[in-house]
């Protein structure tokens, strides 16, 4: 049996908003223990930074072996808070120190917060 937890249904929904139109140039922000996040969601289709789309592609393999393991369909969402999102141009930021990354899988069950809103500098 699939368990849906609000938590995970709100990430989801608040790490594809800078999609929508008006919020294009909203950054997704994530507070986990480790430190606060900031960065751009990945769109399905149309990136074209070649890193990038190794990494995606990367995932996805990762990800279709794993339901194929555990007898999950496409169709099906995963359970609970598993599962991951990704985001580019990213920085993390701990104390006073900022880190600048790529890109970074953020797994659902580490998001203590998430919102949207302008980049900051």
């Amino acid at each position: 049996m699939n368990e849906y937890t609000l938590k995970k249904e709100i990430i989801s929904s608040y790490s594809v908003l800078p999609f929508m139109e008006g919020l294009e140039t909203n950054v997704v922000t994530v507070i986990t223990a480790a430190g606060i996040i900031t960065g751009i969601p990945i769109p399905s289709e149309g990136e074209t930074d070649n890193t990038i789309k190794l990494i995606e592609t990367i995932n996805s393999s990762i990800t279709d072996r794993y339901r194929k393991d555990l007898g999950i369909s496409d169709e099906e969402r995963l359970s609970s808070n598993d599962g991951f999102f990704t985001l580019k141009d990213v920085k993390l930021i701990v104390g006073t120190t900022t880190n600048s990354l790529q890109i970074l899988n953020i797994f659902y069950d580490q998001v203590i917060a998430i919102t949207i809103g302008a980049p900051s500098n």
